[in-house]
């Protein structure tokens, strides 16, 4: 019931929301070079803080966290510098005494995951595990917003990944209120109405990785953060969009339900 009143207040809100942003001028070019509204984290956490507190829940313990990533994201997209990129394009800029809002936002994230990893274990490599899967999930679950709906097809893989595991996860309120939202939001974002940005991209990678810091067993999460590190590490020194593209059967999954964009 929750997963469709999400839905419903999506469908109704959505449409509004984009025109806000492209009244307030809020457009980024997508690699088509088109202007579309972008950085839906606002819109998300705000129909999740929204049913959450209609229906008197009270998961949202870590909701603190999400909102500070929210903005620190947001600020990103509508301020940030976008001719620096990765990890080491932002230290290295540092280094070199200028802050990037990039090198903000590692800082910010870092932070705010690494006191929600005290809240979420006791054991110091346990903290560790979390901190490092929180801090991964949401910088790239960010690379894979790149075309049209590809870090949701993420997303949903492994939120669903998830739920096989435990499947408690899908008994809660929070998971089904945001699979609600973002089935909806896939709609506009397949079709290159909207991009995430990192104000939507970085909340629903910091999001699994709380999520799965707390139902993921310890190997799980260890074997994640490697492939995690693993993908980042490329994505420094090669591009993900030609990795997919070189490869049929990641190609095939990446453009499935692109047909007819426009």
């Amino acid at each position: 019931m929750i997963m469709l009143l999400s839905m419903f207040l999506t469908i109704i809100l959505l449409p509004f929301y984009i025109i806000f942003l492209k009244r307030l001028g809020k457009v980024e070019k997508n690699y088509k070079e088109e202007l579309i509204p972008t950085s839906f984290g606002i819109f998300i956490l705000f129909i999740e803080w929204l049913l959450l507190i209609l229906q008197q829940q009270k998961e949202f313990f870590y909701f603190w966290a999400l909102f500070l990533i929210t903005m620190i994201g947001t600020y990103d997209d509508y301020y940030g510098d976008k001719k620096v990129k990765g990890f080491k394009g932002h230290f290295s800029a540092f280094r070199q005494g200028v802050i990037t809002s990039g090198f903000i936002k590692a800082v910010g994230v870092s932070i705010v995951a690494l006191f929600l990893s005290f809240q979420l274990a006791k054991d110091p490599f346990v903290i560790g595990s979390n901190f490092f899967l929180i801090v991964m999930l949401s910088n790239t679950m960010n690379l894979f917003d790149l075309r049209p709906g590809r870090a949701l097809k993420v997303y949903f893989v492994l939120f669903l990944l998830l739920g096989v595991q435990a499947p408690r996860f899908f008994q809660q309120e929070l998971p089904l209120i945001q699979i609600g939202i973002l089935i909806i939001v896939f709609f506009y974002d397949i079709r290159a109405k909207i991009m995430l940005g990192d104000g939507g991209a970085n909340l629903l990678g910091f999001q699994l990785g709380v999520w799965y810091s707390i139902h993921f067993p310890l190997y799980g999460k260890l074997f994640m953060i490697i492939l995690l590190i693993g993908i980042n590490i490329y994505n420094e020194r090669h591009s993900i969009s030609q990795f997919i593209e070189q490869h049929k059967w990641l190609r095939v999954i990446d453009r499935l339900g692109q047909k007819g964009i426009g």
